[in-house]
């Protein structure tokens, strides 16, 4: 597994027919070539639109080329970048029914809100397909449980905060401003 290197300014930045190759290699399907580039340019490519404003990343979920994907994701591709028409990759992963991919990037944490240069949503692109909205949903379910657990935990550091903050109080001796239940009244 390579690690995300650092941009360097004062390294040489890709041309525009690196740029193309690059994204093509990830169009194809070419993890080699990919990695190759990355491994040349760093966070001086990955990112990178090519003459049609796509990026490697939405050209990969285009094509269904989950092993690309991940690799880009990791080396620091911005997982909701638009590309041509300022569609996602997940956006393009749907519509081309890929549904490993599209699952792929949902796991990673595609958004579901961002929007296209329609004002369409990655979800508004799964409408018509029942295997993407089922994923889609259970996605959503996932969040939602998330944030209720995440919720639910809050409030209970916040329980824990106040009680440990009162039995602190009540350790100094603050007369008066906490009362035990069944202590005696003066």
């Amino acid at each position: 597994m390579s690690s995300l290197k650092p941009f360097d300014p004062a390294a040489r930045l890709p041309s525009p027919e690196e740029v193309e190759g690059f994204c093509t290699a990830a169009q194809r399907g070419d993890i080699s070539f990919v990695r190759d580039m990355l491994d040349q340019f760093a966070g001086g490519i990955v990112n990178a639109r090519d003459n049609i404003n796509a990026r490697a990343i939405t050209w990969a979920a285009f094509s269904g080329h989950t092993e690309v994907v991940e690799l880009l994701l990791q080396r620091g591709a911005d997982i909701d970048a638009g590309g041509t028409e300022n569609k996602p990759a997940l956006t393009w992963a749907i519509s081309g029914n890929h549904h490993e991919t599209a699952a792929a990037l949902l796991n990673r944490g595609a958004s579901l809100d961002v929007k296209d240069d329609s004002g369409r949503t990655p979800v508004d692109y799964a409408q018509h397909n029942p295997g993407m909205m089922a994923m889609i949903e259970d996605r959503r379910a996932e969040l939602a449980e998330h944030e209720r657990l995440h919720g639910l935990a809050a409030q209970e550091a916040a329980a824990r905060a106040a009680t440990a903050s009162r039995l602190e109080q009540l350790k100094k001796g603050a007369p008066g401003k906490f009362k035990l239940p069944g202590s005696p009244k003066p």
